[in-house]
Formats: C-alpha cells, sequence, structure tokens
C-alpha cells in the first residue's frame, strides 16, 4: 500500500524568544494566520535563546517526512544544516529533501551575513524593507525568491479607553545609541577616497529632508563626484548612517517634548539631555508595551526606513493609540488629514506639533477610528499571510508534480 499522500501543505515556523522585541509575537501571528489560510501549521518557539541542535533536528526530519508539499519559515538564516554529500557532491539537506526554506530577515541584510553558512539552493528571504531587496542582490545572497514582508499587527482590540482616559501623552519604546557630535561622528569615516565627503553630504540632506532613500542618494553623490560604483562598500555606509539618523531623529523628538507626559522606556548609551517631564524607564517586556500603548494617546515608532514600518505602528494603532512616524510610502494611504498615522516634523517644529496633537483628544479618536479600519484593510497578519503563500506557491506546486 502506497502511504497517504497529504494534499494540505504543512509549514513549521521556528523562531527565538524574544520578551523585549514583537518578533515572537508578530511570528505566532503569522503562524495563526497561516492556519487559517489552510496551511497546517506547526508552532515552534525557542525559549532557551539557542535552538536545541537533537530537538530541531527531530522537528525537520518530522517536517522532511511529510507526505505532501512542506516548507521551513525561520528567522534570520539561523537554521543552517551542514551539507550532505550526494552522488560525489555536497548539497543542503533542504534541497536533498526538495523543502524551501524561507528566511525572514528581522532587520538590514548585513546584520545576518554571518548566519547564511549553507544556503540551500531552494532559499528564499522575506525582508522587511523593499529596499532590501536591492541589498540582497548587491551581496550576492543566494536565493531563488525574495519578497518584502513589512511587519503587519492583530485586529484592533474593542473599543479601548478614550483619548482624554488616557494618561500618557506620548509613550516611546526603543533604545537609543549614541551620536558623537556631527563633526565627531564625521570623523569616524576616513577623509581619503572621498568617503567622508559622500556621507556628510548624503547624511545632512537626510537630516534635512527625511523623505529620501539612503542608497539612492549614495549612488547619486558618486556619480556627481565622477566616483565608479560601489555599491557592496555603499550597503555598509546606508546601516552605518540609518542607524546615526534614527537615533538623532529619536533623541531630538523627545528633547522637544516639553509640557507633555511622556512615557520612554529602553536602554541609553550616551547623555541623554531630556525635559523635566519626560520620565525615563527601564527596558519592559513586550506584553508591557502593549499593556502601556492601551493607556496612551500617541506612540513614536521612528524608523529610518522610507518604504516600510516600525513594528509598533500597527500594534499601537490595533490598542487605539495615533501612532507618529517618519515619512513611509506603505503609511501614506493611512497618514491623511485625520488619519491614524501623523508623519513626524522636521525637528525644529516637531514639538509644536506634538503638542496640538495632542491638545485635541476629539480629534485623537477620530483619528484613531480611522486608522484601525485603513489597516484592517491591508495591514493585519493575514494579509501577509496571503503574501507568504503566494511567493511559496511555485515551490508547493513543484513538490506536487
Amino acid at each position: 500500500m502506497s502511504p497517504v499522500r497529504n494534499t494540505r501543505p504543512y509549514c513549521l515556523l521556528m523562531a527565538p524568544l524574544t520578551p523585549y522585541a514583537a518578533t515572537d509575537t508578530n511570528m505566532m501571528a503569522l503562524a495563526e494566520a497561516l492556519e487559517r489560510k489552510g496551511i497546517n501549521t506547526k508552532f515552534f518557539l525557542d525559549v532557551r535563546g539557542h535552538f536545541d541542535p537533537q530537538f530541531t533536528l527531530y522537528l525537520l526530519e518530522e517536517l522532511f517526512e511529510y507526505k505532501g508539499p512542506r516548507f521551513l519559515i525561520e528567522m534570520n538564516g539561523q537554521l543552517g544544516l551542514a551539507p550532505v554529500e550526494k552522488q560525489g557532491r555536497k548539497i543542503s539537506p533542504y534541497d536533498d529533501q526538495k523543502c524551501p526554506r524561507l528566511s525572514v530577515l528581522g532587520s538590514h541584510p548585513l546584520d545576518h551575513m554571518r548566519g547564511q553558512p549553507y544556503q540551500p539552493v531552494n532559499q528564499i528571504y522575506a525582508v522587511q524593507d523593499p529596499a532590501h531587496q536591492e541589498v540582497l542582490e548587491v551581496l550576492k545572497y543566494r536565493c531563488r525568491d525574495a519578497f518584502a514582508l513589512p511587519p503587519a499587527g492583530p485586529p484592533p482590540l474593542p473599543k479601548g479607553k478614550v483619548a482624554r482616559d488616557r494618561p500618557i501623552d506620548v509613550l516611546f519604546v526603543g533604545n537609543l545609541g549614541p551620536t558623537p557630535p556631527w563633526n565627531a561622528w564625521l570623523a569616524e569615516f576616513p577623509a581619503s577616497g572621498a568617503e567622508r565627503d559622500l556621507v556628510e553630504q548624503v547624511a545632512g540632506l537626510m537630516l534635512e529632508e527625511p523623505q529620501h532613500e539612503l542608497l539612492p542618494l549614495l549612488r547619486q553623490a558618486r556619480e556627481e563626484r565622477g566616483l565608479p560604483p560601489d555599491a557592496c562598500h555603499d550597503c555598509g555606509l546606508e546601516r552605518r548612517i540609518e542607524a546615526y539618523l534614527s537615533t538623532v531623529w529619536r533623541k531630538e523628538t523627545l528633547a522637544s517634548l516639553h509640557g507633555l507626559r511622556v512615557h520612554v522606556h529602553g536602554r541609553v548609551n550616551g547623555p541623554l539631555p531630556l525635559p523635566p517631564n519626560v520620565i525615563l524607564g527601564e527596558p519592559i517586556p513586550f506584553v508591557d508595551v502593549l499593556a502601556a500603548m492601551d493607556d496612551s494617546k500617541v506612540v513614536l515608532a521612528l524608523s529610518s526606513t522610507r518604504r516600510s514600518v516600525h513594528e509598533q505602528v500597527f500594534h499601537g494603532l490595533s490598542r487605539g493609540a495615533v501612532v507618529v512616524s517618519e515619512v513611509s510610502t506603505l503609511l501614506e494611504p493611512g497618514a491623511g488629514d485625520e488619519g491614524g498615522v501623523v508623519f513626524r516634523a522636521s525637528s525644529s517644529d516637531v514639538g509644536e506639533q506634538m503638542r496640538e496633537l495632542i491638545g485635541d483628544c476629539a480629534g485623537l479618536d477620530r483619528r484613531r477610528e480611522a486608522g484601525q479600519a485603513w489597516y484592517l484593510q491591508a495591514h493585519t497578519w493575514d494579509q501577509r499571510a496571503e503574501t507568504v503563500i503566494a511567493h511559496m506557491q511555485p515551490f508547493l506546486d513543484e513538490q506536487r508534480s
């Protein structure tokens, strides 16, 4: 008797426990959404900080032996398997078993290059920012497909507190790294080869006009100087500029919030002059972040990406807060005059922008309702699951044939 062949696809989704970030919450939500979309999904959460090799092999063997279409979803390329010898050549066990691996990169691809020692041919990458697809190409990440999978959110909770009953005016949760003075930071880049000039031009423009994307600006600056293209090096510059600018924007915004009840939770590296009304607290688990969002009028979710979003955006909206974000094309439809997303004003104007926003509680309530209705249509994990399935479908079809 031939073995029973399952027609319903099976997905093993493995994610690390991240009590102080949204990663595990989001990956669990994706697993539940895949199940609702007809994918048999097993979600495994690594609670020890590293995957136990023996138990991981057990889970993967179960996946490989499934009699039907199947695939793995994991974070950041961590589940690399040593190649096996087949017909005189070494191949990935994923390819040997014809099981595609989808790696969800939680941040810039440069952060995860060391986690890719044995890339299978049937490798797929999901990146948070569409711009990172170009980075994958530049860094020569071998894969059969790469697609954008921005953060999403849960469906809005039942109607929570109205704005006037929320005791926290502004909530910011995130880390604040060192930001040396401008000239000291520029001095970290070599003056030879025009690198420092490139960084000064591009980062300076971004500080004034943050709606731009970094890689195109770096390419343009090279062309203007008659320099040859260097896409790989530009990816490294992009990452350094991005980290500096995002921290500068966060600090400048927080420093401008005079007269508001502001709660900040995160690690602070270096001096952080803040108004006396800002309450600076320790990092808190993400479950407590969600509870704080329930009590917040506005959530600051500032990210340097221009085509994606900070992971807190849709969680904030789901909890009834209005979200202030950097400019993002993904958020533009939800950032109208009465939208639930508000784009941060320039550093010189953001304080007044925030005080005006928070002073209009009725306006905040209107924005909350509009924001929830908007993101529910396009930015829940059910929609992200549909994206995953669409990109995995060719691989599933190959396994069926």
